[in-house]
């Protein structure tokens, strides 16, 4: 008995090894695959494969454990970023120190005799007493 040709790629295989296929789709080539040789050799060949290929990482991580180590790594950069901001904060204020200014003169007329105003009076010291 002769197989007949098959219509199936080896593209529509890996989508079905990779669920890419619609509901339908899916169906149909499950059906096709239980008189069809051919393509469950492919598939075979192709899921052997997909596990060969996963032995040989060992350094693999899990793509949640990937997510949460790069989470991990943007707050551990937050926390840095601002606690550097604060010490830097800090240092400034409490390195600079105080300028302290002299006490302000009682006498008005410390260093002259008559004060101007804007509006043109002169105020004397013997006018303000």
């Amino acid at each position: 008995m002769q197989e007949k040709e098959c219509t199936y790629t080896t593209a529509q295989v890996g989508r079905y090894l990779m669920n890419k296929m619609s509901p339908e789709e899916e169906t149909l080539f499950q059906e096709h695959l239980i008189s069809c040789p051919a393509c469950c050799r492919k598939l075979q060949e192709m899921r052997n494969l997909a596990a060969a290929l996963s032995a040989n990482r060992p350094h693999s991580l899990a793509k949640r454990e990937c997510k949460k180590r790069h989470f991990v790594k943007i707050l551990v950069s937050i926390v840095l970023f601002f606690s550097g901001s604060y010490g830097i904060y800090w240092w400034q204020f409490h390195s600079t120190e105080e300028e302290v200014f002299p006490p302000a003169s009682p006498d008005i007329f410390h260093h002259a005799d008559t004060l101007k105003t804007p509006d043109t009076l002169n105020i004397t010291r013997e006018t303000v007493k």
